[in-house]
């Protein structure tokens, strides 16, 4: 995981971490020049309200997710426009509203299904997201359930996917998902049950 920060003098400063070595960080500085800016391919797109999380999805190395205040989950093709097929040229390849409340936290499980903390929605999932399913952009998904809907305040959401290969006889995922909300003073921990996918 990279993570990127800019700095007054023009410096744009890279701190490595690494996932298999929680106590490693390396650090790279690099000088921005007016040479290099203009060498530099951009895009961006713009939320209409404030983006409270942004994560990458596990198993797309081109795919990010974001969730908004606004309700909505997005998720976004990071290719730039001349690498993306010339039918698909915005990066929105999904959204998912939470049923009306900001996500301020999500959490990709097995890299198919998302868990979001919907604030007043309580806490929703999403899925399942497949490669395959990528032959559109800014499709509408719909979400798959929602759980502890009287949440106040629904702030954080983390989960423990058995990567194992845990299923139910009759195939389906099992998951262990961590909740918070802002007035319970607690985390909760339960299991939820999903449908599998099979890996592409």
């Amino acid at each position: 995981m990279t993570a990127v920060g800019a700095q007054a003098n023009g410096e744009a400063a890279l701190w490595h971490f690494d996932e298999n070595n929680p106590t490693s960080l390396t650090s790279t500085n690099y000088q921005i020049t007016e040479a290099l800016l203009l060498s530099t391919q951009a895009t961006h797109e713009k939320h209409d309200v404030g983006v409270c999380s942004v994560v990458s999805q596990p198993t797309g190395a081109c795919t990010i997710s974001t969730g908004c205040y606004d309700g909505f989950l997005r998720i976004w093709d990071l290719r730039m426009p001349c690498e993306r097929a010339c039918d698909h040229p915005h990066p929105t390849l999904f959204t998912c509203s939470s049923g009306g409340g900001g996500i301020w936290r999500h959490k990709w499980l097995i890299g198919r299904y998302v868990l979001m903390a919907a604030m007043h929605a309580g806490f929703v999932a999403v899925g399942p997201v497949c490669p395959s399913q990528y032959n559109d952009y800014n499709e509408m998904l719909e979400p798959l359930a929602w759980y502890r809907p009287s949440a106040k305040l629904a702030y954080g959401i983390d989960c423990y996917d058995h990567r194992s290969g845990h299923l139910t006889d009759d195939k389906h995922l099992l998951a262990i998902v961590a909740t918070c909300s802002f007035y319970d003073n607690s985390v909760n921990f339960s299991r939820i049950t999903l449908p599998s996918v099979p890996s592409e």
